[in-house]
């Protein structure tokens, strides 16, 4: 009953299978990191009978998440997300996509990168992330930069607890 008389429920694409949730209906569905699910995991949440489904991700970036070899030769190695990002007419498959333009996270020393790889340049930093204040744990002069390298090649990992 609280299920159905819930305007939100926020689960993963497989916990939406529970039995718990096979009865509830949902108008709308939206998923998180389409572009990491393969197709199966992400048609599960539609079994809701939704009416709109909406998925954010980004296909250029990190691929579908495929351990098994045999899947990945099965063609599972695309994600749904990208599938239809490829669809070549958007109108009949009923597909508006939307690409980002402007980013609110990284440096722009840390966005060059994906910016140059992965959106040909066209991403453009939002000036709120250079209006930050410092936090005062980077004020340090080897923090000075938006991001270091550390060479671990000959360190040691050592967990407490014994694990």
């Amino acid at each position: 009953q609280v299920l159905e008389e819930s305007e939100i429920v926020c689960c993963t694409c497989n916990s939406s299978y529970l039995e718990v949730l096979r009865s509830v209906t949902f108008d709308l569905v939206i998923v998180d990191e389409a572009a990491q699910c393969i197709e199966p995991e992400l048609l599960i949440p539609t079994q809701h009978k939704c009416r709109r489904l909406i998925m954010f991700g980004d296909h250029k970036q990190l691929p579908a998440t495929v351990l098994s070899r045999a899947a990945e030769r099965a063609g599972l190695g695309r994600s749904f997300f990208e599938r239809l990002w490829g669809a070549k007419d958007e109108l009949d498959l009923g597909v508006c996509r939307s690409i980002l333009t402007t980013q609110y996270r990284m440096h722009p020393q840390i966005c060059a990168f994906p910016n140059r790889e992965f959106y040909g340049g066209a991403l453009q930093t939002d000036a709120s992330v250079l209006a930050r204040p410092i936090p005062p744990w980077a004020a340090s002069p080897l923090l000075d930069q938006p991001y270091l390298f550390f060479d671990a090649k000959d360190s040691a990992e050592l967990v407490s607890g014994g694990r």
